[in-house]
């Protein structure tokens, strides 16, 4: 029995843990000297590339900074 039980139930957790976004599985890691915001809501590709590319852009430092979106 173990022999036909056991390799199903592995073959059917793999499937769940690959059905998941990789992005799902990364867990933030706050440094505590680093700023950061927080970007909410609906937001096209465009909006976000546009809104990142100017806050990330050389012009503002290069002091490290985070963006995470949600």
């Amino acid at each position: 029995m173990t022999i036909f039980i056991i390799p199903s139930k592995i073959s059917k957790l793999s499937d769940i843990m690959q059905s998941k976004s990789e992005y799902a599985r990364f867990n933030y890691k706050l440094v505590e000297s680093t700023p950061f915001i927080i970007l909410l809501g609906t937001m096209s590709q465009n909006i976000i590339e546009g809104f990142l590319s100017e806050f990330f852009h050389e012009d503002h430092g290069v002091k490290p900074k985070h963006a995470i979106i949600i």
